[in-house]
């Protein structure tokens, strides 16, 4: 298998003499966990604390900003829907004073249109023009009132509260100091 290793015998040389060796004792090294440093941060730990508060209370203003236009926007929308609607309800109230009969009516007469008391009636059947006794009606001209019955036309311009608002209407025919209470007598006498 393995041949034995054979040796020289060392030669004899004019080498200079040298002192003997003694073999070193050795020691054997431990090993160690060896930790690095930490690293040292480039800025310091109080500059970071106060880069943070100072991006907080920034974001803080912002979000106290945003909040107040959004506050102030729904004011304003609030404000033009209450006139809207306030127009709204006018423009209502009006067109039901304009379609009231009575209006129709004097619209009517102002333009020159009058009233018909003889209507006639056309037969689709046959062709012929009826009058209200042959088509089996009533005569509309004495069934019609000369006035039709309704609110008053000279009502339009009386001025009207405004329930929503805190101000107050004058008092109507003057002032309450040009009144004078009624004498008052007692009863029996």
């Amino acid at each position: 298998m393995s041949a034995p290793v054979r040796t020289m015998p060392p030669r004899a040389t004019a080498a200079p003499r040298r002192s003997p060796v003694v073999p070193a004792r050795r020691t054997q090294r431990r090993l160690r966990l060896v930790l690095p440093e930490p690293a040292r941060p480039r800025v310091s730990t109080a500059v970071q604390v106060l880069l943070i508060v100072l991006v907080g209370v920034v974001v803080g203003l912002v979000a106290n900003i945003l909040v107040s236009h959004t506050t102030f926007k729904v004011q304003e929308l609030t404000d033009q829907q209450t006139a809207l609607q306030d127009q709204r309800d006018r423009l209502s109230e009006d067109i039901a004073y304009r379609e009231s009969p009575q209006n129709i009516a004097s619209f009517a007469e102002e333009n020159g249109m009058k009233r018909d008391t003889s209507p006639q009636f056309v037969d689709l059947s046959t062709g012929e023009i009826l009058t209200p006794e042959q088509a089996g009606g009533a005569d509309p001209a004495e069934e019609s009132p000369v006035r039709i019955p309704g609110p008053r036309a000279d009502a339009r311009e009386d001025v009207r509260p405004n329930l929503r608002s805190p101000e107050r209407l004058p008092v109507v025919g003057g002032d309450a100091g040009e009144f004078t209470a009624p004498a008052q007598t007692p009863p029996g006498g």
